[in-house]
């Protein structure tokens, strides 16, 4: 077998394309795909990481949205399970 060297821009372009694609075509509105990323304070290289999934999800037709919880939910997970789950 022997190395084959890729040129990552446009393979993720030909990636891109395809999902926008395939997203696209998904039957009605109610079916988009979404991205929920929650983020627990606002750690600046964690924010622009998380810009850039959105603009990435928004690029491909994916719903995303995201939700800034402040410092107090840091110490456990169960906090945020609560916020974040539908009223009954």
């Amino acid at each position: 077998m022997t190395a084959q060297i890729l040129d990552g821009a446009k393979l993720s372009a030909e990636i891109f394309a395809e999902l926008r694609q395939r997203i696209a075509a998904l039957p009605g509105s109610a079916n988009k795909p979404t991205l929920m990323i929650l983020q627990v304070a606002g750690d600046s290289a964690s924010t622009i990481y998380v810009r850039r999934k959105l603009e990435a999800a928004h690029a491909i037709g994916i719903v995303a949205e995201h939700v800034i919880f402040p410092r107090k939910y840091f110490c456990c997970q169960s906090r945020i399970s609560i916020a974040t789950s539908p009223p009954r």
